[in-house]
């Protein structure tokens, strides 16, 4: 009888927490605001992420066996896979995949051209922490990239390489391919503003691109327009 009573103190808090419902347990950590309609337990589970202007994003998750979750973000435009590992704000390790293009908000950046194609994910770690700048180490390639509207050209491929710093976030911007319009620059961020610095050159063969360009920034005297883009952040 003994022997009984031990094995069932033993076993019943074990089934309690394989069994605990995931949503009395996610204020320990501390996940973003936009987290709604979680369901599941711990260890397997789903919530909608909540985009402003967009629809929901579906994440599901799973425990892997050691400290991480397996984690798999979707929604029509989007499909993104890794690891999440517990703590304050979101941790992402090794995530990948990919994102359509008309999921970003890039209408101050380019009000009178719309860039288009898709993002392919390659990030070795993300931290996203509540009131603060996103921390992302690792590359994401705009592929068919192109402009539409004002400009209407192709910029191959373009590498995004993202570094965090100590205080800030930086994203160099490079041109992979040898297309009508090249892109180079970068973007750095920090907890209350952002600049933003991109540099378009029209191929050589291309000179009547110049023109088309240079209403999106400032025209220079070798031909290239420079995008120059400053503001404040509201993390």
């Amino acid at each position: 009888m003994r022997k009984i009573l031990i094995l069932a103190v033993i076993i019943v808090p074990v089934i309690v927490l394989l069994t605990l419902p995931v949503r009395v347990v996610l204020p320990l950590f501390e996940p973003p605001e936009a987290i709604a309609q979680v369901r599941g337990t711990l260890w397997s589970g789903q919530a909608n992420w909540n985009q402003p202007g967009h629809g929901p994003l579906r994440v599901q998750w799973r425990w892997s066996g050691g400290r991480d979750w397996l984690i798999e973000v979707s929604d029509p435009g989007t499909q993104l896979e890794g690891r999440l590992r517990p703590g304050g704000g979101l941790h992402f390790i090794d995530l990948t995949g990919r994102i359509e293009l008309d999921r970003v908000d890039l209408a101050h950046w380019f009000p009178n051209t719309r860039p288009a194609g898709h993002l392919e994910v390659d990030l070795e770690e993300s931290l996203l922490l509540p009131g603060e700048i996103p921390r992302l180490r690792g590359q994401v390639i705009w592929a068919d990239a192109r402009l539409e509207g004002g400009v209407h050209e192709q910029l191959g491929r373009v590498a995004i390489d993202l570094e965090p710093g100590p205080e800030h976030q930086l994203a160099r911007i490079r041109s992979l391919d040898m297309a009508p319009v090249q892109i180079r620059g970068e973007v750095r961020t920090d907890e209350h503003q952002y600049h933003a610095d991109l540099w378009l050159r029209a191929g050589s063969d291309r000179p009547e691109l110049t023109r088309q360009l240079a209403p999106l920034g400032e025209l220079q005297p070798d031909g290239q327009v420079r995008i120059e883009l400053r503001g404040n952040l509201g993390w």
